[in-house]
């Protein structure tokens, strides 16, 4: 649009270099991204949003956040990505990329009631999305399993196939110290290593209990956000 202006009109020039140093920087975030630099990616969103004003240009602002939001979650920055979405969500209350995402890092970090109702908001304005549904179904069991250890037992159970408080030796609820002092002293006894001079069939049962107690470990101390279809 601004190609045919005469340069000698000192605010449309102005406004022709800004404009050029705001495209290059969104090209230089978005090539950072494709390239897995993603510390580049949101320096150069930074630097592009600090000349960008946020009301007049809300469109842009929120796709910036995206970039930015995106390649802070790859660097498992998940506070930091939050934070960027939270304006541009404010201006564009209903951007599905934007719902998305902060659903993604609030779930990352343990807000499930917020990631549940980032995707109920994104249920409303396209009730077609893919996947938007099993996403916030699994969030819900994960809400019920923070509030009551039988129920993530039975989860458990039904996932895997046992239930890791009875592997691991300890009370239902029970977690931080107690469960890593059961899982020290049960993979201590059945470290393949500690079996080596034993029988073949008390090798493969050693290693079998093992793994079990490695299983029961990890699904008490995750976080439990698996990672499913768009929730990556």
């Amino acid at each position: 649009i601004l190609g045919g202006v005469p340069a000698g009109v000192d605010k449309c020039r102005k406004l022709r270099e800004y404009l050029v140093v705001l495209r290059a920087e969104v090209e230089v975030a978005r090539s950072a991204l494709t390239e897995e630099r993603f510390a580049d990616a949101a320096e150069a969103c930074e630097r592009a949003e600090r000349s960008v004003d946020p009301e007049a240009c809300s469109g842009l602002f929120a796709s910036l956040a995206e970039t930015k939001a995106t390649a802070l979650l790859s660097r498992g920055l998940a506070r930091e990505a939050a934070n960027a979405l939270d304006p541009a969500l404010d201006l564009e209350p209903h951007s599905v990329p934007l719902l998305l995402l902060r659903s993604r890092a609030r779930r990352r970090l343990g807000n499930h009631h917020g990631a549940l109702s980032d995707l109920s908001v994104l249920q409303s304005v396209d009730p077609a999305a893919p996947g938007v549904f099993q996403a916030m179904q699994k969030i819900a069991r994960l809400i019920l399993e923070s509030k009551d250890p039988s129920i993530r037992a039975e989860s458990a159970k039904i996932r895997m196939g046992f239930d890791p408080y009875s592997v691991l030796e300890v009370d239902p609820g029970s977690e931080g110290a107690a469960v890593r002092r059961a899982y020290r002293r049960l993979a201590a006894r059945w470290h393949p290593d500690k079996w080596t001079t034993k029988k073949q069939e008390q090798r493969e049962a050693a290693a079998l209990r093992f793994e079990e107690v490695q299983k029961a470990y990890e699904v008490l101390t995750s976080d439990r956000d698996e990672d499913h279809g768009p929730w990556p």
